[in-house]
């Protein structure tokens, strides 16, 4: 049988499709925008994270810790890290630090040989900032090396991470240490370094300032310092570089107190590729570098630095998750509207 319907009847059809069409479409979308909104939501959070830790001091670090009596084991090896200097002599991208050494300071070792360098690298550059330093993600030792011994300024961090990584080359074990005073002293951490004496063990020696740190016991390792209870005197056993601005450098005046402010908050201990970049890292993808923390450090780097790494990931995986689900979520409407 045919049906003859007339336009009014014709138009009251499509207009009920187009209803029923607009009913299944519009719940659709309203799911597409709270996907959308979740997604951008999700990803102002992991920046506005990742903005707060990049300001942070160490942004790119990984913290392990290790108590004071572990450190004053006097061992080369120490919660993961390893100072044996057989893993660096020879290797090609620390030769020009290995023939520095040889050709300025021979045969010397132990603290002898720390001093000899540090007194090199104080004839060669002021005291300053330098243009890039071993915490940078391009370094090049033997680059940083060169521009130095050419005369660029160079802070504390430079002179120790010189003078560790040119004792490693050379079968001397050496490693930089950071001193951090407590939150509630003045003033920033320091960059200095411990080498090998045998018979002695580990040595504090500060080429900044050109001296060493001296306890009732006699010269001592960082951590033995720390100990002591940060009662020391400065001794000047080396030469100070000029200092660019006008800064005078005393080490008897940056160590002064009783005790030590610098030796009464935590130690911190870069690991060695660092400043060697031989071999493999410690830290973990995608962390920089890994740092040992001894002593007890502000709870900014361990407590809330962990929680804020937590965010972070906890973050970046809710926004792959919302991301793909969302994605999903339209290319199958589409799929089913082509239908």
């Amino acid at each position: 049988m045919d049906y003859d319907l007339e336009g009014p009847a014709i138009a009251n059809i499509i207009e009920t499709e187009a209803v029923s069409s607009r009913r299944q479409v519009r719940p659709s979308a309203r799911t597409h925008l709270r996907g959308l909104s979740l997604v951008s939501g999700l990803a102002l959070t992991l920046f506005a994270l990742l903005v707060w830790l990049r300001g942070l001091d160490y942004s790119r670090a990984w913290f392990d810790q290790a108590s004071l009596t572990e450190t004053l084991a006097e061992e080369n090896t120490l919660g993961g890290f390893s100072w044996d200097p057989t893993r660096y002599v020879g290797d090609p991208n620390l030769a020009t630090y290995a023939a520095f050494k040889r050709q300025h300071c021979g045969d010397r070792t132990g603290l002898a040989a720390a001093t000899c360098l540090g007194d090199e690298l104080a004839a060669r550059f002021p005291h300053g900032k330098p243009s890039g330093e071993l915490f940078d993600r391009n370094y090049r030792p033997a680059t940083l090396l060169k521009r130095h011994l050419d005369g660029e300024p160079g802070h504390c961090v430079t002179r120790s991470g010189i003078i560790a990584t040119a004792l490693l080359a050379t079968g001397i074990p050496a490693r930089m240490v950071q001193l951090h005073p407590p939150a509630a002293q003045m003033g920033g951490d320091h960059n200095a370094l411990e080498v090998f004496e045998p018979g002695q063990g580990w040595i504090f020696f500060d080429p900044t300032y050109g001296g060493e740190l001296r306890s009732p016991s006699g010269r001592r390792s960082a951590a033995a310092l720390v100990a002591d209870g940060g009662r020391v005197r400065w001794v000047q056993t080396g030469n100070v570089p000029v200092a660019l601005g006008g800064e005078t450098l005393d080490g008897a005046a940056t160590y002064a107190g009783d005790p030590s402010p610098l030796l009464t908050g935590y130690l911190v201990y870069p690991e060695p590729w660092l400043y060697t970049r031989v071999g493999d890292k410690v830290a973990p993808w995608p962390f920089q570098a890994s740092y040992l923390l001894v002593g007890a450090p502000s709870r900014d780097l361990t407590y809330r630095r962990r929680a804020l790494h937590v965010c972070i990931a906890v973050a970046a995986i809710a926004l792959v998750l919302a991301s793909t689900r969302t994605a999903y979520s339209i290319v199958r409407a589409r799929t089913r509207s082509a239908g």
